[in-house]
């Protein structure tokens, strides 16, 4: 990520019940993460989340093409006024773990402009990688190169379905 780009870091179970610990960490110039104020909107940068179930457990939905709808759907609802586009993709990364790639657009308060986001979530039954990546849409075009080495991270040249990166 670029030198100036400040980060944030997060540790905590996800629900009351201690089911999924969540650590996460965001990536973003200034004004694009309001991390430091408590929230969790990323206008512009990069987050990456790891999720692990309680100790002990396992997640029966164990492959991104299984969990992936689901996990998309509820950042939709957190994210009203954003939608996900026809653009997805699924990948096998050199272990033959799935990888499903989102493209998403939408507008919020939070910013002037709308924004285009992608969303890249692989992993097994003992652990999740949600890759997000976002940026206004006037700025999109311009973190081509940092956006595009992290989505290349995640597929492979066995890829199918529609390209990950417009």
């Amino acid at each position: 990520v670029p030198k100036d780009w400040l980060s944030w870091r997060k540790d905590y179970w996800t629900d009351s019940s201690k089911t999924e610990w969540n650590k996460s960490v965001a990536f973003a110039p200034g004004g694009g993460y309001n991390g430091d104020k408590g929230g969790t909107y990323l206008a512009e940068g990069v987050r990456i989340w790891f999720r692990y179930p309680k100790e002990g457990y396992t997640w029966k939905k164990s492959s991104a093409i299984d969990w992936s709808n689901d996990w998309l759907n509820g950042y939709l609802r957190n994210n009203r006024g954003f939608t996900a586009t026809n653009d997805s993709s699924e990948s096998h990364l050199p272990n033959g773990q799935v990888s499903k790639v989102y493209q998403v657009i939408g507008r919020n308060d939070n910013i002037s402009e709308p924004e285009k986001g992608i969303i890249i979530l692989t992993g097994s039954n003992k652990y999740r990688v949600i890759v997000e990546l976002a940026a206004p849409l006037s700025k999109f075009p311009g973190y081509q190169v940092v956006f595009g080495y992290i989505t290349q991270s995640f597929i492979t040249n066995e890829a199918t379905g529609h390209p990950v990166y417009n």
